[in-house]
């Protein structure tokens, strides 16, 4: 079996995922924050990238709030 070429996993590569997936998991991003020991949240920031279903989700959240609000 084939794999693609992903390149290289570092420790740096590895923060980011993890960052990533706790973020899609719902987890916030002041907790993120303090699980990864960052001083300030802006670099926090960095280390995650949006999914899709994270962004969905989020949305779906927004929705339901302003659906209560009306």
């Amino acid at each position: 079996m084939l794999l693609p070429d992903w390149g290289e996993a570092t420790i740096h590569t590895l923060r980011h995922s993890y960052a990533t997936h706790l973020l899609a998991m719902g987890v916030n991003l002041r907790q993120l924050h303090l699980y990864l020991g960052h001083e300030e949240i802006e670099t926090t920031t960095l280390y995650t990238h949006l999914v899709p279903f994270a962004e969905e989700k989020s949305l779906g959240h927004i929705e339901a709030i302003a659906r209560m609000t009306l």
